[in-house]
């Protein structure tokens, strides 16, 4: 099996039609992520990336993901902490502690080996057009993208996302179709 591939995109904000708008049109990619609600009002990066390793074949729950992620109930969960927990494994020197006591965790008990994760950051004008352009390379090469967006022009509250497909309409443009944790159902944005 392939390793998963996670892209964190930090500091998207609000975008434009015309930054979205494809001058060719392009195809429809939806790939088959499967949908997990957040199990907590804080859990949108765990729920985010336990859709990604179910997309890869593993079960991974995710309180185990929050434990390796150090998540917190207020601020949620660091991006940097989200690539850990990709990362994690039974050959990692660490050692994690599940919340409220039980076996310490060394890898994932559904999974030896951690994930190849990146982390990519485009928060400069100069890089807007490169963030499309990358996350439909990826989408397009069969990989979801975790995404942490900002939910709000002050750039107070974020959210993770994963970002499964892509399409265009003449009326619209250019969607992404994206994977929400809080939502009962998958739509796109």
């Amino acid at each position: 099996m392939l390793p998963a591939l996670l892209l964190t995109v930090v500091a998207v904000t609000l975008v434009s039609a015309a930054l979205l708008a494809d001058p060719v049109e392009a195809e429809k990619v939806d790939l088959p992520v499967p949908y997990h609600r957040q199990v907590t009002d804080w859990y949108c990066a765990e729920a985010s990336l336990k859709m990604v390793f179910d997309y890869w074949g593993e079960e991974i729950p995710q309180h185990d993901i929050g434990d390796v992620a150090n998540e917190r109930q207020v601020g949620g969960t660091y991006a940097t902490d989200l690539v850990r927990a990709a990362r994690f494994s039974n050959m990692s020197t660490s050692v994690q502690y599940r919340e409220g006591g039980g076996a310490r965790l060394q890898g994932y008990d559904q999974r030896s080996y951690g994930h190849a994760a990146h982390v990519n950051q485009w928060t400069d004008a100069e890089h807007v057009e490169d963030r499309y352009t990358d996350l439909m390379d990826l989408v397009r090469g069969g990989y979801p993208v975790i995404l942490l967006c900002w939910l709000d022009i002050e750039h107070q509250i974020t959210h993770f996302r994963v970002v499964k497909g892509r399409g265009s309409t003449p009326r619209r443009g250019t969607s992404w179709s994206t994977t929400p944790p809080w939502a009962r159902t998958s739509g796109s944005t």
